[in-house]
């Protein structure tokens, strides 16, 4: 993949054998389809949302994250 193409793109073909409860992404691969597979194949995905999106996706921190300066700063 050239340098200045967007991991996004390539997700799909890193994450194809993942098996995980949870997968920690930055705002970066907040894009609904990414979202939709990890959910389908049962891994929660915690991504917050991109700051422009009209519907902003839910982040799962609860539990994972139980100190709350670490969660403040995943979701910001």
């Amino acid at each position: 993949m050239p340098g200045q193409a967007h991991d996004l793109r390539e997700t799909d073909t890193l994450i194809r054998d993942l098996t995980a409860g949870h997968l920690l992404a930055d705002r970066a691969f907040d894009a609904d389809g990414l979202r939709n597979d990890l959910t389908d194949r049962g891994i929660t995905p915690i991504i917050p949302p991109k700051s422009n999106r009209k519907f902003p996706a839910e982040v799962f921190t609860m539990g994972l994250l139980g100190n709350a300066a670490l969660r403040r700063r995943v979701i910001q």
